[in-house]
């Protein structure tokens, strides 16, 4: 789907690269346009307030429930994986920013599951 055709649904500039990359990975395929009806009268903050509240449904939906599960799609899929752990978009920059230990990484995130990626690096 297109972020322009997307954007005509609201109040919301093509150049919000960091919204349009979060929408579209929380809401796949057509889910993106249902999540932006109606979406004229509300302001990009009330959308984002509303994407922050979805983000926090498919932390608890879609969590891993052991590290050993983690792990194992960490194996796989670093990418994948971390996208998953924090029901966020990662490019490859900030990928970049983690040579740690994944085991690490994984228990900041259970003490601090709200967490964006980047905020866990900090405590690494």
């Amino acid at each position: 789907m297109k972020i322009q055709r997307l954007s005509e649904l609201c109040d919301v500039s093509e150049k919000a690269i960091e919204f349009w990359n979060l929408l579209l990975f929380l809401c796949p395929k057509q889910e993106a346009e249902v999540f932006l009806q109606g979406a004229s009268i509300k302001s990009r903050r009330e959308l984002e307030f509303e994407l922050i509240n979805l983000r926090y449904d498919l932390l608890d939906k879609n969590k891993y429930n052991n590290y050993e599960d983690f792990l194992s799609n960490y194996k796989k899929s670093k990418k994948k994986a971390l996208e998953r752990l924090f029901q966020q978009p990662l490019n490859e920059l900030m990928l970049s920013n983690f040579n740690g230990d994944p085991k690490q990484l994984y228990l900041i995130h259970k003490k601090r599951p709200t967490s964006w990626f980047m905020e866990c690096l900090l405590y690494l």
